[in-house]
């Protein structure tokens, strides 16, 4: 299943066991986290990278693939072959900027009730 933006959303749903527009929803609260800013403009896109190389992943990809590895046991070799990444090192990286990503949005969304309520 090599990621394509335009993929039909049967396909979508039945790769990722989510629609597409969970998964943006998702990509553009993470777009406000301080791991995504800096790499990604407002639209998932990339910025040039600072030696003038195009980072070749947009920010739904990167979603998308780190929700594909946290809910499934597939290897890295696995992951990188299913999602055209040629090099499986680049997989980790992705995941953990993922992972630091929601885990920063957790107060937003985790808080403990006061005595009031």
């Amino acid at each position: 299943m090599h990621f394509d933006p335009n993929q039909d959303p049967k396909k979508f749903r039945a790769a990722m066991r989510c629609s597409r527009a969970t998964v943006e929803h998702i990509a553009k609260m993470l777009r406000s986290t301080h791991h995504y800013k800096k790499r990604y403009d407002a639209n998932g896109l990339p910025y040039r990278g600072r030696r003038g190389r195009q980072l070749k992943c947009c920010m739904l990809k990167e979603v998308s693939l780190a929700l594909h590895y946290l809910g499934t046991l597939e290897n890295h070799d696995t992951i990188a072959g299913t999602w055209g990444i040629r090099d499986k090192a680049k997989i980790t990286p992705i995941v953990r900027r993922f992972v630091r990503a929601v885990n920063s949005l957790e107060k937003k969304f985790v808080y403990f009730p006061d005595d009031s309520e």
